[in-house]
């Protein structure tokens, strides 16, 4: 089994218990064991472990378990090819490339997210 450990707010972490994990988790999860198989490790089951970052007893740890699928690895991997071949293919700065695709619920990991420039001078706002 391979497992991905996360520090988790108390938002988090009922979410994870309610409806699973978000499917960033789960595709980094599964892309973690396909690495870990291409290595030769047996890997049948992966596992997100939430950890309560918040309290001072690990009564409120979840562990969120699923079978091992490298179709999610898989299509993960041809999403980045599909995205970079897109972005060789097109001119301009990276900036305005960027700001070509669709805007994802989590921006905020994006190089490109500066959620103050409204003008969108400097990056993306997420908004627009």
């Amino acid at each position: 089994m391979v497992l991905d450990h996360k520090a988790m707010g108390r938002w988090s972490l009922d979410k994870l218990r309610t409806a699973g994990p978000t499917p960033v988790y789960r595709v980094q999860v599964h892309t973690y064991a396909y690495g870990a198989r291409l290595r030769g490790e047996k890997v049948d089951h992966v596992a997100i472990v939430g950890w309560p970052r918040e309290n001072a007893t690990l009564d409120d740890l979840y562990v969120w378990t699923e079978p091992y699928d490298p179709s999610v690895a898989i299509d993960a991997l041809a999403r980045v090819d599909r995205i970079a071949a897109e972005c060789k293919a097109r001119e301009g700065s990276a900036l305005e490339i960027a700001r070509t695709f669709p805007i994802a619920d989590d921006c905020r990991y994006c190089p490109y997210f500066a959620p103050g420039d409204t003008a969108g001078q400097r990056g993306c706002n997420g908004r627009t």
